[in-house]
């Protein structure tokens, strides 16, 4: 799927209940490379330190983007940024205890959100895990 496709997709779910959402996120990002902001990555062990925000509850939440081009629309250039599977996001969201997954948030407004009670099955449905 081309970027402008994906994005068109995302764009639809603007106003879509959660439950209805949610899925048509999650499969229009299957297989999907995302950019994730980076506070710190350790090249000898692999462990990164994600750049997160933190909600008006105190939870911290993976913010993720289809593109540097959205990145800098909201000032993160020259921002370090890793490479990541959709899948292997929900994997680290999911792992780490976070609230879950924004995408491409900018001005107010993002493509979508994926709380963390979806995660699990996010994984055991594209992931074939379970």
């Amino acid at each position: 799927m081309s970027l402008d496709a994906l994005r068109a997709e995302l764009d639809g779910t603007a106003g879509l209940p959660l439950e209805e959402a949610v899925p048509r996120i999650a499969t229009a990002l299957n297989g999907q490379t995302l950019l994730v902001p980076l506070v710190d990555y350790d090249e000898a062990t692999g462990n990164v330190q994600l750049l997160t925000a933190k909600d008006n509850e105190g939870v911290a939440w993976i913010y993720a983007y289809t593109g540097e081009d959205v990145m800098q629309s909201v000032g993160m250039t020259g921002t370090r940024y890793g490479h990541f599977d959709f899948l292997d996001v929900v994997g680290m969201a999911r792992r780490s205890g976070f609230g879950g997954i924004v995408l491409d948030m900018a001005e107010g407004r993002s493509r979508g959100i994926i709380p963390d009670y979806w995660l699990a099955e996010i994984e055991r449905v594209l992931g074939g895990e379970g």
